[in-house]
C-alpha cells in the first residue's frame, strides 16, 4: 500500500469518529431531562404496580344507598358466562347465584367448591364480604378457583351487590351504618 491509501484509511476513521461524536452531542441536547416532555402527568413514579393501593372508599352500605340497580343488571354481563341468577337456573362453571346476598359461603345445592372457599373463615356472604371478594376474588380467598380479575370500581360493585340482592326470595335490607361518615380503607390485598 502506498502513503495515498493509508491516508484514505486514516480520513475515514477520523471521519467516523468525528460522526460519533456529533451524534452524541446532539443526542444528549435532544434527551436531556428538561427538554423532555411527558405526554401525561406521573403523579408517584417510585410507586410500583405491585405496591398496595390504599384509598379511602364509602362502606358499603353507604354506596348501596346510592346504588342503581340497572347499572347492576349490566355489570352482570361479565358474570353471566359462569353463573346464572335466576330461581331455579341450573349451575354453571360458578354456582347459580339466587339469593347469594346473605347465603352461607359454599352452601349450594349441587355445586362443588374449591376447598379454599369451602374452608373461609367467614360464615355468610354478607354485603361486606361479597364486596371484598368481588374486587379481588383471588385476594380475598387464596386458592379459589374463580378466575375472575375483580371490579375495581367500588360504586361497580354496590350497584352489582344491589341489583343481585333483588334476585332473593328474601332481600337483606339496605341499612345504612349509624355514622354516616364510615370509611374503610380498602387495598388490592384484603387477604384472610
Amino acid at each position: 500500500m502506498d502513503g495515498y491509501e493509508w491516508n484514505k484509511i486514516i480520513g475515514a476513521v477520523f471521519a467516523s469518529l468525528l460522526v460519533v461524536v456529533c451524534v452524541s452531542i446532539v443526542t444528549k441536547k435532544m434527551f436531556s431531562p428538561d427538554n423532555i416532555v411527558s405526554a401525561y402527568a406521573v403523579s408517584d413514579v417510585s410507586s410500583s404496580k405491585t405496591e398496595d393501593k390504599k384509598e379511602e372508599v364509602e362502606h358499603i352500605m353507604l354506596r348501596l344507598a346510592k346504588a342503581d340497580a340497572e347499572k347492576g343488571s349490566s355489570q352482570f354481563r361479565s358474570c353471566s358466562s359462569c353463573h346464572t341468577v335466576s330461581k331455579g337456573d341450573p349451575n354453571r362453571v360458578g354456582p347459580n347465584l339466587y339469593g347469594i346476598v346473605g347465603r352461607d359461603i359454599a352452601k349450594h345445592d349441587d355445586f362443588k367448591y374449591s376447598s379454599a372457599l369451602s374452608k373461609h373463615p367467614e360464615d355468610q356472604w354478607t354485603f361486606e364480604a361479597l364486596d371484598k371478594f368481588l374486587e379481588n376474588p383471588r385476594g380475598y380467598v387464596k386458592g379459589t378457583s374463580m378466575g375472575f380479575r375483580g371490579i375495581q370500581k367500588p360504586m361497580d360493585r354496590a350497584n352489582l351487590l344491589l341489583w343481585l340482592n333483588e334476585y332473593s326470595d328474601s332481600p337483606l335490607e339496605i341499612v345504612s351504618p349509624p355514622d354516616q361518615q364510615i370509611i374503610e380503607s380498602n387495598s388490592s390485598d384484603t387477604s384472610k
